[in-house]
């Protein structure tokens, strides 16, 4: 975990002896005290279903760095001394509830980090919070996605840190890395992506997998809020499998400048402008069109505008000549631009396939 928090001028070093103790030089020092805020011994969280859980926050490892690397403290929150003296100073706190360096179920991580930039002669009370910095997902599968794909009882997860095998039979979340998750069906010569999640930290997500060809509905989406953990629930069809060679929208996005990308997407409108677009005929421009995730998506971030060049391209999927191609799926080759109409999106269009 690689982001921190910058507090503004405090300090941090160290007079006590010991082993996990920086003694002090002397270039002057601060004071600092540590604590864990808007606890009170209460309930940490609470999942949907009502089952209470509680940290306790002594057993949390808290470890204290310098800029330079050298240990101030690494050990035990509820071990740590009450007040601890620095020298002036850039330092990293990192309150953590256990270790987490790959997906893993039934593994969330609360905690809390900290960059402090240090002055002189100060005395600070730095109140950690104590949050889940992991994202965790929970599949189910319908009985037609296990009909599907059913050589290996589960499909793969993989996310930033590594990978683990998800049984179909499972029913608890696994936790990973803030990030994109992808879900892997392993076959025997080669692995097909299913689909790619964005998971965020606190963010408690169930996917139902359906198989169902040609539904072009793609995802419904119900959001719910608790005090700590978001809680989301959603249904994705892997029924438009992605052909060989073609990217998601949201990973085409990483792809800006590159050429003779193909991207698969539903065609969700046309007559783009910087303020709009129509998602319904009648249209009037045939020289753009957008293609999103799925038919239900009205955030244009998530969305690409797609440049219809003059010839075969615009003649063939214009929807002004073609209102009938409205939430078709759609594999389009052409340069990845980061603004197209104020879009991410698809210029100098060399090739489409309309897939169903």
């Amino acid at each position: 975990m690689k982001r921190m928090k910058k507090i503004g001028l405090l300090a941090l070093a160290i007079i006590a002896a010991g082993c996990n103790m920086l003694e002090l030089q002397d270039e002057g020092s601060a004071k600092i005290s540590l604590s864990i805020s808007n606890l009170n011994g209460e309930s940490l969280y609470k999942s949907p279903d009502g089952l209470l859980s509680q940290l306790d926050t002594n057993k949390f490892n808290l470890s204290i760095y310098s800029e330079q690397g050298v240990k101030v403290y690494d050990g035990k929150y509820g071990k740590k001394p009450g007040e601890f003296v620095v020298i002036p100073g850039s330092y990293d706190i990192r309150l953590y509830s256990r270790d987490f360096d790959a997906p893993e179920f039934e593994a969330p991580l609360f905690g809390d980090e900290q960059t402090l930039i240090v002055g002189n002669d100060m005395s600070v009370n730095i109140k950690l919070l104590c949050r889940q910095l992991n994202g965790a997902l929970r599949l189910n599968f319908t009985e037609q996605f296990i009909k599907k794909f059913p050589g290996n009882n589960g499909l793969e997860l993989r996310d930033i840190k590594g990978s683990i095998f998800y049984p179909y039979t499972a029913k608890e979340y696994c936790y990973v890395e803030p990030g994109a998750v992808e879900l892997y069906y392993k076959g025997a010569e080669s692995d097909t992506l299913l689909c790619t999640k964005q998971i965020s930290a606190g963010q408690m997500v169930t996917l139902t997998l359906s198989f169902a060809p040609g539904n072009r509905t793609g995802s419904g989406i119900t959001l719910a809020m608790d005090t700590t953990r978001n809680w989301v629930t959603e249904s994705f069809n892997v029924g438009h499998k992605i052909p060989t060679g073609a990217y998601t929208i949201e990973q085409a996005k990483e792809m800006t400048g590159e050429k003779n990308v193909t991207v698969f997407g539903f065609i969700l409108g046309g007559d783009v402008s910087e303020n709009s677009m129509r998602i319904a005929p009648p249209f009037a421009s045939k020289s753009n069109i957008i293609i999103a995730p799925s038919m239900l998506e009205r955030n244009r971030n998530n969305c690409f505008a797609v440049e219809l060049p003059s010839g075969s391209v615009r003649d063939g999927l214009n929807l002004v000549t073609y209102p009938e191609h409205l939430g078709k799926a759609v594999i389009i080759t052409g340069n990845i631009v980061d603004s197209y109409y104020g879009y991410t999106g698809i210029k100098s269009t060399k090739a489409f396939t309309i897939l169903y």
